[in-house]
């Protein structure tokens, strides 16, 4: 009763780097009255007013230009003229991807790595992180053409960052390495983890038993 909410924001999947798309938002109202809005991109705010809509479904439209490689986040929030039962319901996300060249995002346990130099030096664009530098939400990972993990334990990337990090890779086609080490595999504590069902090999340890021929 009398709960204002976003019932969905629609945009592209993609768009071209200088390209100019539209974002349409329905908003569910119980009554006539005046609802505010605001639309930010990332932490920007591009878009801002009021319009006064009828009892009932009612809809926003808002323009925007991509801009380079990655990916742009958008956040819709709007308010009513009264209080509101559910306030949760009053904002909601979108993703546009923007096609062009996106970095590889390597992960690997110290600043010291020679890894991603070697990987510039073969002409890649490399973002070079910690793995306690990275958020590992699916907005962050958006921006990556594919992650390397260097040499990383699991613990460190946490079981919310693998899920993330697994949902971003079966679902919208990111790459994803996992280089040899001693914290890597399965010393590194990716058996049964979030990423063993998308790895071609097997985390187990097992005991190897060689014979002399």
């Amino acid at each position: 009763a009398s709960d204002l909410a976003v019932e969905r924001i629609q945009g592209p999947e993609s768009a071209m780097p200088g390209e100019s798309f539209m974002l349409t938002a329905w908003i569910d109202s119980p009554l006539g009255q005046q609802i505010s809005y605001e639309l930010l991109r990332g932490s920007q705010v591009i878009a801002k007013g009021a319009q006064t809509g009828a009892a009932g479904t009612s809809r926003l439209l808002f323009r925007d230009t991509a801009g380079e490689g990655g990916a742009m986040q958008y956040t819709l929030r709007v308010q009513g003229e009264g209080p509101d039962p559910v306030p949760g319901n009053n904002a909601a996300r979108l993703l546009v991807g923007v096609r062009g060249v996106r970095p590889l995002l390597c992960v690997s346990p110290a600043q010291t790595s020679g890894l991603p130099a070697l990987l510039g030096k073969g002409g890649l664009k490399i973002d070079a992180r910690a793995a306690g530098q990275c958020n590992w939400t699916l907005e962050e990972l958006a921006g990556y053409s594919a992650v390397i993990l260097e040499n990383t334990p699991a613990n460190l990337l946490g079981h919310v960052g693998m899920e993330n990090l697994s949902a971003w890779v079966a679902q919208s086609g990111g790459g994803l390495m996992l280089t040899g080490g001693r914290d890597s595999f399965g010393p590194g504590g990716y058996y049964k983890s979030p990423l063993e069902p998308i790895m071609p090999v097997s985390m187990e340890l097992r005991r190897e038993h060689r014979k002399l021929s």
